[in-house]
């Protein structure tokens, strides 16, 4: 073959390659705005669309939880799930306002706090957080603070806040990061002694002032081991990234046909001026290796609700049938909307790579550890 001739073939493979791998390639955009990257993804995740069609697989490593039996392991309406390094396992049993330990086999260990409004006791809470010396921090909402234990379940101390608590993510120095919508910001910094530092990102208005609190409340937060803190908010879909001083960095947004604003019944509607929440943000987690996990929730709304009957048909069956997982790549890239069904909350990636959730099962919770993999 002459020299020309190869020359010629080359090129056509190499451009037959080209061609090949741009059918699964990323087909969003990168823009910047006044310094602020922001990467827009469409429709549809890369592994929805590619040729290459992948998915998470999670593999049952450990399950918690029973329907009767010993009551340390009958759980009521719990809300959150994390490990400590010794693989310690520590459930937010909310109904029962308490925290179950539990040592790496499942074993029951010891529980933490009881319900009330004295020291050490919780009012409602969603959120729990382990700080660097393995110390717990209670999220608790009812009281309006934040309550700290060591691993023993002794009490450490508290510190009262003006704003409710609802979720939090500690830094690699302890501070505390609160989402909670609050003098027109929603995120709130905390040094570890509970004085405040500062507060940034303001809340979103909206032409339609009754799908506001939607909007601001319905998101989550979270944080990657380099100290940049994740909001992820609901209308437009959108992934707020910033770093520990409150500067934004960086922006995903997801053009998804379930991320649409509430339903809002007709005034002669019964009942009257329903407004239902077809899609909102139950958490997000970051994996070690960089990978967003938001959990979400996403229905199709009935063209009418017009009892209290169907709406509670519709609430009933939302985490057992319509629990979602969006995956985001590091670089932000939008890859898949997979059906999580019965993962109600928690959210977890230790340093292992395990990941834990709390799942609502036919008659019953429990808190499960997963392993993960992508095939």
């Amino acid at each position: 073959m002459g020299k020309n001739r190869l020359i010629i073939y080359l090129s056509v493979m190499l451009s037959l390659l080209m061609n090949c791998s741009r059918k699964d390639e990323w087909k969003g955009k990168i823009e910047f705005e006044n310094d602020v990257k922001v990467v827009k993804n469409y429709d549809k995740g890369l592994w929805e669309t590619s040729k290459k069609a992948r998915r998470v697989i999670f593999k049952e490593e450990l399950s918690i939880g029973i329907s009767e039996g010993d009551e340390n392991y009958i759980f009521h309406k719990p809300m959150d799930v994390i490990a400590d390094n010794d693989g310690n396992i520590y459930v937010m049993d909310s109904g029962n306002n308490r925290v179950q330990k539990f040592d790496k086999k499942g074993d029951f260990l010891l529980s933490i706090g009881s319900r009330g409004q004295g020291p050490g006791e919780i009012a409602n809470c969603e959120d729990i957080e382990l700080d660097s010396k393995g110390n717990i921090l209670v999220f608790d909402i009812g009281n309006t603070r934040i309550t700290k234990y060591d691993s023993k379940g002794n009490l450490l101390g508290s510190f009262n806040s003006t704003l409710r608590p609802y979720a939090g993510v500690l830094d690699s120095e302890d501070c505390i990061y609160i989402y909670s919508q609050y003098k027109g910001k929603l995120i709130h910094k905390y040094n570890s002694q509970g004085e405040h530092l500062i507060s940034f990102r303001d809340i979103i208005e909206y032409e339609i002032k009754r799908i506001e609190p939607h909007i601001n409340g319905c998101g989550n937060i979270g944080v990657t081991e380099d100290d940049k803190i994740l909001l992820v908010l609901t209308y437009p879909y959108t992934v707020y990234i910033y770093n520990n001083e409150g500067e934004l960095l960086e922006k995903i947004l997801t053009q998804t046909q379930y991320a649409q604003p509430p339903h809002i019944t007709a005034s002669t509607d019964v009942p009257p001026d329903a407004e239902i929440t077809n899609f909102f943000i139950s958490g997000v987690d970051i994996s070690a290796k960089g990978y967003i996990f938001c959990r979400v929730i996403a229905f199709d709304i009935p063209s009418k609700l017009d009892s209290f009957e169907k709406i509670q048909e519709l609430i009933n069956s939302t985490f057992k049938k319509f629990s979602y997982v969006d995956i985001f790549n590091p670089s932000g890239h939008y890859l898949i909307h997979q059906n999580t069904e019965n993962f109600s909350d928690g959210g977890y990636f230790d340093r292992a790579g395990y990941y834990y959730v709390i799942e609502e099962a036919e008659d019953y919770f429990r808190a499960v550890k997963y392993s993960i993999k992508f095939e």
